[in-house]
């Protein structure tokens, strides 16, 4: 196999969960694939570049009344992954930022690139999570612009075929990677993708009329590419946004595609916002919510930094990196718009909501607050990606650990250690244990990098307090 096998969670019918395994081969017929010692056939092949074919597995399985160990084979290799059981009791794992844009292909991975991979690999082996959700930027593929730079580049005979080349060797060699391929093979997935899938600050960056024709051949492979791989689905040939929603026991899942309808001025289309009106809608029956914002909604106030830019002379210069974040002046109104769908989603059915975000260089905890309820945003980032120096991230903290409120919505960033700080600088990823009921347990997995740190929030786990079931 090139690239495989890639577990995708499809969602659930009635008692029993629905799976898609997807793997790259350039072989002209698919490999043998068995589930439970039963064969399975492909649903779906799709012709690729440099000989590659894509193939997609659809399998199904009953849930039980305990978590259950299933074993399927590829081309005579065994695998293994959990399903949960079927009270609603999940054990969920959360990762974002798989890399740096430094990466290159022709390059092998920098040394302790995958740590944090290994320590998701050893903690689901001991304590097996029955589901991960990979929040953005799952492969950081800037490099496009280097590509189109070299002889023939924009004059190639055939760009988006070319483009989509280029996609396909940057998931290649960064899932090949044998500490994040035994994670994808044993782990079912859903993804969202964010600016790096595609190039940095997608979306935000305002494009000048004669570079349209290239950066919308560009999207439209790397949303193929993402179909594929990220979605396990067969690409469509549009460029609507890649919003899905799905459930597994109690817990609504949904995952918002910010990117696809992304201006300076826009992160969701009307269309985008009506998605997540039916989405509820659909869900309004699960006693807990995981929605899936690329970018944080209970990020920092940048605001602020946007007027000392206006006020130094920028003009409408605005860098990708501030006018990405929802509390832009650009996007409040449809900050407030979202906020209030949630909360009124919260108000109608009581069920508890939860936001899961990543962010380049920090982990964070924060509680947006209205009217006496509560929506919970955890911030992972940097499974891969290199943090900020330290003294950088402890002048961030002390600037936005006050918090912020607009339109009657009131945001708190919460300690994640017993020094007072809301921000973990260092590569981390999440662990959610949704126990049916309450808030779900999440823990923070980090690295310390160089120094003594205080607290054990720096040394291993951080864990904001869920509230437990009665037995």
């Amino acid at each position: 196999m090139i690239l495989g096998p890639i577990l995708h969670f499809r969602g659930q019918a009635a008692d029993a969960a629905r799976y898609a395994m997807v793997l790259l081969d350039n072989a002209a017929d698919p490999p043998s694939v068995l589930v439970a010692g039963e064969p399975v056939a492909p649903a779906a092949e799709f012709d690729l570049p440099d000989g590659l074919r894509w193939w997609r597995f659809d399998f199904e399985l009953k849930l039980t009344a305990a978590p259950r160990q299933h074993f399927y084979t590829v081309a005579g290799h065994e695998y293994a992954f959990w399903t949960p059981r079927q009270d609603g009791a999940l054990n969920i794992a959360y990762a974002s930022c798989n890399g740096d844009a430094g990466e290159s292909r022709n390059r092998e991975p920098r040394a302790g690139r995958n740590h944090q991979w290994k320590g998701l690999a050893r903690r689901h082996a001991s304590q097996p999570f029955h589901l991960m959700i990979h929040g953005g930027d799952q492969i950081y593929a800037d490099g496009i612009w280097q590509e189109l730079r070299r002889p023939r580049g924009r004059r190639y005979r055939d760009l988006p075929r070319m483009l989509l080349r280029f996609y396909l060797r940057r998931y290649i060699w960064s899932w090949r990677q044998p500490e994040i391929a035994q994670v994808l093979a044993s782990v079912p997935a859903v993804m969202c993708w964010d600016d790096h899938d595609i190039f940095d600050g997608w979306g935000s960056l305002r494009v000048s009329p004669s570079d349209e024709p290239i950066t919308g051949e560009v999207f439209r492979a790397a949303r193929t590419a993402c179909c594929l791989l990220q979605h396990g689905n067969l690409p469509d040939h549009s460029t609507t946004a890649l919003h899905w929603h799905s459930r597994l026991g109690q817990t609504g899942l949904i995952g918002l595609d910010l990117r696809s309808e992304r201006t300076p001025d826009q992160v969701l289309s009307a269309r985008g916002m009506g998605y997540l009106s039916l989405a509820l809608e659909d869900l309004r029956d699960c006693t807990h919510l995981l929605l899936l914002s690329s970018t944080p909604m209970a990020g920092p106030d940048v605001g602020p930094i946007e007027k000392v830019l206006r006020w130094i002379g920028t003009g409408n210069f605005v860098p990708s990196d501030i006018r990405d974040q929802w509390s832009s002046p650009a996007h409040l109104a449809q900050w407030r718009q979202m906020v209030g769908l949630l909360f009124g989603h919260v108000k109608r059915t009581g069920a508890r909501v939860s936001i899961v975000s990543g962010e380049i260089h920090h982990g964070a905890h924060a509680v947006l607050s209205q009217e006496g309820s509560d929506i919970h945003q955890y911030v992972s980032s940097g499974i891969a990606h290199r943090p900020l120096w330290r003294p950088i991230t402890r002048i961030l903290d002390r600037v936005t650990r006050r918090g912020w409120s607009h339109g009657g919505v009131t945001v708190s960033p919460r300690p994640l250690d017993d020094r007072g700080h809301t921000l973990l600088p260092s590569e981390n990823w999440m662990t959610f244990e949704v126990l049916g009921c309450g808030l779900p347990r999440v823990t923070w997995h980090s690295a310390a990098h160089g120094g003594t740190q205080a607290g054990n929030s720096l040394h291993g786990t951080v864990r904001t307090s869920g509230q437990a079931c009665d037995p």
